[in-house]
């Protein structure tokens, strides 16, 4: 009897004689196609499922007793690959350990520094610094491999240019969002005690976590301080602030 075409037709007398008799193996998960190489003259044998002409009927898509399948088995059916087809690897994950170099390129925007009163303050009274941003994740290269990078703030440094520094624990707010008065002591407040212009600089301060793919995240030792934007102000006595400065735009405000 002639071997079957994958179509189920018989293979003509010129193909079993020039040995391209094409066969077909159909398992559960995969159709794997097979050249019977048999030379003119030669018996015929039936092929298998495999298609390998030894006719061993070996159907590589199921599991059967699990002993051919070379690879997880799940409901029944061997979750392997037909021949020819490529089998998706896991993504390879570095196994080096990261440091804070090597996110050098992943970088976090800082929040925006803002104080009140905006641009200026009053000798001997309190101002109000504070913070805006958070949490965020970047995504890029590292090591050659996608991976997210997140950076949580977890200090506000600020130095308030008159020779005094302080490092927070709470990026602060407005005076409205802590429900206090004007020029009231905040978490954030600073009291400056002779007039001038002062420079102020915040740095936030941000742990550093990483993750490959979809894994888990992994922290990084150290902390990152990315400077935030600077601040000009000028303090002066109640007098000079409050009347020369703001009575003109608020004539109503303190002090008018």
């Amino acid at each position: 009897m002639a071997p079957a075409l994958a179509d189920g037709s018989a293979c003509t007398p010129f193909e079993v004689n020039s040995g391209t008799c094409v066969t077909a193996g159909v398992g559960d998960d995969d159709v794997t196609l097979g050249i019977d190489l048999t030379q003119p003259g030669s018996p015929q044998q039936p092929g298998g499922g495999n298609g390998n002409g030894n006719g061993d009927g070996v159907d590589e898509g199921s599991a059967g007793d699990d002993g051919g399948c070379k690879f997880p088995v799940l409901n029944d059916k061997c979750q392997g690959f037909g021949p020819g087809k490529t089998v998706p690897g896991a993504p390879v994950v570095p196994t080096q350990p990261v440091t804070l170099t090597d996110i050098a390129n992943f970088r976090p925007v800082a929040g925006v520094a803002g104080m009140q009163p905006n641009g200026w303050m009053i000798v001997g009274l309190d101002t109000n610094f504070y913070s805006t941003g958070g949490t965020q994740v970047v995504d890029g290269m590292l090591l050659g491999t996608p991976a997210s990078v997140r950076f949580t703030p977890v200090g506000w440094r600020w130095s308030y240019g008159d020779g005094t520094t302080a490092t927070l624990a709470t990026p602060g707010g407005t005076w409205k969002s802590q429900g206090v008065e004007e020029f009231d002591a905040t978490s954030g407040s600073h009291i400056y005690r002779a007039p001038g212009t002062y420079i102020i600089d915040l740095a936030v301060i941000y742990a550093v976590e990483y993750r490959f793919a979809v894994g888990p995240w992994s922290p990084l030792n150290g902390t990152l301080a990315v400077q935030s934007n600077r601040l000009t102000a000028t303090a002066g006595d109640a007098t000079t602030v409050l009347v020369e400065r703001e009575c003109t735009a608020n004539p109503r405000g303190p002090g008018c």
